[in-house]
């Protein structure tokens, strides 16, 4: 598990990602990219409370944190969005990490696009992406063995969900060389960290959706569920 300086330094990174982990416990597939920056906010005046703004003296035209209540109850939403074309995101998320925690370092963790721009940018010459929190050293080697053995999954003629690349740049800890033979090992190893086991302290509901939703990220990369364990086990919707 990554070692941290600080409760707030915790905080901040472990934010990011429990938005996707309890979104997806509760059923919801979050959107990691956006064909244009009007589809990106009409899909984000659908959050309650919704508010959209830059981070210091940058314009909003490049780069801007969304934030408001999901339709689940308890559920928050706060994530930082960047134009694919945008080159100065990391020093931009780095100024709104050093807001979020006072000035601390980041650490061990690097800053990446949910999907990998150039890869974006192909499909959609405007596109907006999601900017996250990865672990250093991994996001390089994930995206680019992702890029060369899958295609990007569109849905609703505007946006990418949640998915493969994004799974293992979050929640993957592995610093060593990664091959492609090896991604079913890596993506059990990720899936691990959601509820998926009703002896995780999880509810009968969250367990379905978990499984539901991971179940539908490994067949995007034609991979099995049934073989991973904790996806198999009382889940007769994912054979």
């Amino acid at each position: 598990m990554p070692i941290f300086d600080s409760f707030e330094q915790m905080a901040a990174v472990s934010s990011g990602r429990l938005d996707f982990q309890t979104l997806v416990e509760a059923g919801h597939r979050l959107p990691i990219a956006f064909k244009d920056y009007s589809a990106l906010m009409q899909w984000a005046k659908g959050l309650t409370d919704f508010g959209a703004w830059p981070i210091g003296r940058r314009r909003g035209s490049n780069i801007i944190t969304i934030a408001g209540q999901t339709q689940f109850p308890g559920r928050y939403y706060r994530q930082v969005w960047a134009r694919a074309r945008y080159k100065s995101y990391r020093p931009a998320m780095m100024e709104y990490y050093h807001k979020s925690t006072g000035g601390l370092r980041i650490g061990r963790y690097d800053i990446d696009h949910a999907v990998a721009s150039h890869t974006l940018l192909k499909q959609w010459p405007d596109a907006w992406v999601n900017v996250l929190y990865v672990e250093q050293g991994i996001n390089r080697s994930i995206g680019a063995m992702m890029e060369k053995s899958t295609s990007l999954q569109i849905h609703g003629n505007d946006r990418i969900l949640f998915n493969a690349e994004c799974l293992l740049k979050m929640f993957f800890d592995r610093t060593s060389r990664l091959t492609y033979s090896d991604v079913p090992t890596y993506m059990d190893a990720a899936s691990k960290r959601f509820l998926t086991s009703t002896s995780q302290g999880a509810t009968n509901a969250e367990t379905l959706n978990a499984k539901n939703i991971l179940g539908e990220i490994y067949r995007e990369i034609n991979l099995d569920p049934q073989k991973n364990e904790k996806l198999r086990q009382g889940e007769a919707s994912l054979e």
